[in-house]
């Protein structure tokens, strides 16, 4: 539980931090007359990568184990894409490094949605497993009361 609830912090400053800077390229964007085409671009994909985001977040606040959230857990751990997405970010951020940055979030949001898919898999699979069992055991039962009524 306690790896969820780091990862779930971890989501929630990166959620903070994609407002902060969409809100800086924003004001920028609209008080620099000569602002790039590629700022608008870099809002846009960090309005997108929130949106990501923040069902990832929710993704995590249902779920109660580690166990189904490995692949996602996994961005989180030290050498992840989530620990190390923003440190070089430097601002003005010339047009070179903003497509750079663009290339970066649209990498890690599609990491994001694929461990997401993942663990999605693994959990469809465990319930598979469950409603498996569940109907073996209805068949026993129905054999059971079967064979009572038949005696």
């Amino acid at each position: 539980m306690a790896e969820i609830v780091g990862l779930v912090s971890g989501i929630v400053a990166l959620i903070q931090l994609a407002g902060k800077l969409t809100s800086i390229s924003y004001s920028y964007a609209c008080g620099v007359k000569r602002a790039s085409k590629d700022l608008g671009d870099l809002i846009d994909e960090l309005g997108s990568l929130s949106k990501v985001l923040l069902s990832l977040r929710s993704h995590l606040e249902r779920v109660k184990t580690t166990s189904s959230v490995s692949a996602l857990q996994g961005l989180n751990d030290s050498d992840g894409p989530l620990k190390g997405m923003v440190d070089s970010i430097k601002w003005p951020l010339k047009e070179k490094d903003t497509l750079q940055l663009i290339s970066r979030i649209e990498r890690h949001k599609s990491l994001i949605v694929f461990a997401l898919a993942a663990d999605q898999m693994s959990t469809s699979r465990e319930i598979e497993k469950q409603v498996q069992n569940i109907q073996i055991d209805i068949k026993e039962v129905r054999e059971d009361i079967l064979t009572e009524f038949a005696a």
